[in-house]
């Protein structure tokens, strides 16, 4: 049975501040960096107060075997 492992990235930025294209640009490089190596997005729950707006992003990865 493949084992996987897990990780939780939160990534804040302020409410109404910065480029979007900037933001989105940002965005694409950290998943293309986590993707490279090896995690797989499986999840992004959003977390909101009234200072900023913090996304949750859920990546996976196949656990490596160990012999």
């Amino acid at each position: 049975m493949r084992k996987w492992e897990y990780k939780s990235v939160t990534s804040c930025y302020l409410n109404g501040t910065g480029n979007l294209s900037e933001l989105a640009e940002s965005l694409e490089q950290q998943l293309n960096d986590y993707g490279r190596q090896g995690w797989e997005l499986i999840h992004i729950a959003g977390l909101h107060n009234h200072f900023a707006k913090s996304p949750v992003l859920v990546f996976k990865r196949p656990l490596a075997e160990t012999a």
